[in-house]
């Protein structure tokens, strides 16, 4: 039987779907698939459609409307990405900065301003299953204030959201909400993250050679939201998250209180807003059953890590706390010993524990070993030792293996509240630190 080859994709399905894509993507997805037969053309739209990148603002969003509505090629969208067009206009990453208007407009506060760009645009497309991606990625890029002095005139006016120190990722937040409200029904994850452009590329790669002498960048800070669906999603309009099991929260408005009380389901949470969220925390008890929680960067009460654990006695695996300040009242004795109670408890990670002032002061391990616990939880131990050796100090201990409810416990019993170094230790040390120079100069010379 004779072999039938695929006929070659015509002219006017490569056409439709070019007439989707921006100026610089439609020349190469023509040039992929002039020569394409019908199956290899099928597999080059996937790659061009399947991530598909939006300012939901302007022409992108007159292109997310059209396509929402072509029932061919809208099914092929597997992922959104929505971002404004800051991180092409940073000169930390372009030789020619500030070429582009589209700037998500911000408050005085740098909250993106989501009534006056898509985003009812782009709720109607998910709640009428015009659009029907697992994963919605949102990305704000927070350029250096410093990066601004380079702004020309006519972006002036401008309400660039800037990366400075101590920031937190309440504007991303409350923009995610305000496109996830409704949707909750079919989310499964929910993930944010940030980090520095400083840690992702080589600074040398960013000198212009069209700067001025001397001109200093500075790096970026980028928070992304990931929200992935099921497949089985069907648009209910809901503001609970009942399929949810996994979530990172950086920010605590809206999202922490939603996980805590809307999230049945929920078995794996972090949550590391810079912002108290205790009063987050109603009189009806948390109905959630976790099998891990890690808290990082937050003041709290005790009280409040208890109501939030009051479920999952029975259920929780591992626990992590790192950068956590205990407000006043609360002590790190007696909650660490408090997860004696957690018979299924078989790890933990603790880093940087402290005691809210005035002053602000560091928890301290030291004097804690292996001979403190049972010998068959002696191996899963590990810990380091910091600081002087006249005054060292342990802040970073981690388990693995069975009991670990019991070793918090017998941890606790170590910890206390480290004093600050008074004058005449650190003039010692100053003295013996200048002393130890010399002396190494001398053996040199």
């Amino acid at each position: 039987m004779e072999k039938v080859e695929p006929l070659p994709a015509s002219v006017a399905m490569i056409e439709e779907a070019a007439a989707y894509l921006g100026a610089s993507e439609s020349l190469s997805f023509r040039k992929e698939s002039e020569l394409a037969d019908s199956q290899a053309f099928s597999l080059i739209r996937e790659r061009y459609f399947s991530t598909w990148t939006t300012s939901l603002m302007g022409a992108d969003l007159d292109r997310l409307e059209k396509l929402s509505r072509d029932t061919d090629l809208r099914s092929l969208v597997k992922t959104i990405i929505i971002q404004d067009d800051c991180e092409k206009n940073d000169p930390w990453n372009n030789v020619y900065p500030f070429q582009s208007d589209v700037i998500w407009p911000a408050d005085e506060d740098g909250n993106i301003m989501s009534e006056q760009i898509g985003v009812q645009n782009l709720r109607a497309m998910l709640l009428d299953r015009r659009l029907c991606p697992e994963i919605i990625k949102i990305r704000d890029y927070c350029i250096s204030l410093t990066n601004l002095y380079y702004c020309p005139e006519d972006h002036n006016r401008k309400v660039y959201r800037t990366a400075g120190y101590g920031q937190d990722a309440t504007a991303v937040a409350l923009f995610a909400r305000d496109i996830i409200q409704g949707l909750g029904h079919g989310v499964i994850d929910v993930k944010m993250l940030r980090q520095s452009t400083e840690n992702l590329r080589e600074l040398s790669y960013f000198k212009n050679p069209d700067a001025p002498p001397g001109m200093s960048l500075g790096s970026s800070l980028v928070t992304e939201v990931t929200i992935c669906f099921s497949t089985e999603f069907r648009g209910c309009h809901t503001g609970h998250f009942p399929m949810l099991r996994s979530a990172e929260i950086l920010a605590a408005p809206y999202w922490v209180e939603k996980m805590l009380y809307h999230a049945p389901l929920l078995e794996n949470l972090t949550v590391s807003p810079r912002a108290s969220w205790d009063d987050l925390l109603s009189s009806f008890p948390v109905p959630l059953q976790l099998k891990q929680l890690s808290i990082g960067s937050s003041t709290i009460h005790a009280s409040t890590i208890h109501a939030v654990l009051s479920g999952s006695v029975h259920t929780l695996r591992s626990i992590s706390f790192n950068q956590v300040t205990l407000k006043e009242g609360s002590d790190w004795r007696d909650l660490l010993s408090s997860f004696r109670t957690f018979k299924h408890l078989t790890s933990f990670h603790i880093k940087f524990l402290w005691h809210e002032g005035p002053p602000k002061l560091p928890i301290d391990f030291i004097g804690f070993g292996k001979a403190d616990v049972p010998e068959q939880c002696q191996s899963g131990l590990d810990w380091k030792v910091r600081g002087l050796a006249d005054d060292p100090r342990i802040s970073l201990i981690d388990y693995q293996g069975p009991d670990a409810g019991e070793v918090l416990a017998r941890l606790a019993l170590h910890a206390k509240v480290r004093l600050p170094y008074t004058a005449e230790f650190l003039a010692a040390y100053s003295l013996m630190t200048a002393q130890n120079t010399s002396d190494s100069t001398l053996q040199k010379e």
